[in-house]
Parts: structure tokens; sequence; C-alpha cells
């Protein structure tokens, strides 16, 4: 079992199946999931989630996963950032937003999204 320095996740996405399907995924591993609709309904759990990584999709409804971002980074700044996307041109977007920021190009597998998270 690889070791997990992180351990609960956020992830946001509007699309349900997605979410769905990457908390499974992730809650067979181990670790620890909640999952939001939204920006908005993200920053509204993390008042009460001890959070460790976001895994945020980047083109959404009302605030975008990069606004997201900026935000979480603000109120939580030792969080690890995962931005979701099936656009390269959000890649530059995520690096601009520091270290603890990364970028994975969606289709993924479930091992990038396990190392993405490891990193």
């Amino acid at each position: 079992m690889p070791n997990r320095r992180r351990r609960n996740i956020l992830v946001v996405d509007d699309m349900l199946t997605l979410r769905e399907t990457i908390k499974e995924i992730l809650s067979s591993k181990g670790y620890e999931v909640l999952e939001a609709s939204s920006g908005e309904e993200a920053l509204e759990k993390i008042e009460y989630f001890p959070l460790d990584v976001l895994l945020t999709d980047c083109e959404m409804r009302g605030m975008n996963g990069i606004e997201l971002a900026r935000r979480v980074k603000a109120l939580k700044p030792d969080v690890k950032i995962i931005i979701m996307s099936g656009r390269k041109r959000y890649r530059s977007k995520a690096a601009k937003l520091g270290t603890e920021c990364s970028f994975l190009e969606k289709p993924f597998s479930i091992n990038e999204l396990e190392e993405s998270i490891n990193s």
C-alpha cells in the first residue's frame, strides 16, 4: 500500500457521474472523500471538513476551478490542489497558483489520479 501523506479529499465537479465515480474509487482505496457540485458548495464544506487535497474541475457553472483554487489557497495554504480539465490551456493557469497546485488532464487513469494525490 503506498504511503499516503494526504487523506482527506474534496472532489468538486458539476458532473454528478464523474464526482461519484472518483469518490467511489478513492474511498475504496482508503481516502476520506467528500464531494461538492460547485465552487460555492465546496467553500461551505471546507469550513468543517479537514481538507488535505482539493480535486476540482476547471470549468463549472458559477465559480470556476481556478477561482476556487485561489480562494482555498487563501483559506488553507497547505492544501494540495489538483485541477482537472480536458483543456490543456488550463495547465499554465494551474501552475501559476504555486507548488501545491497541479494539473490533471482528462481523461485520466486511476493510477494518474493517485500519483497526483500522493506527489
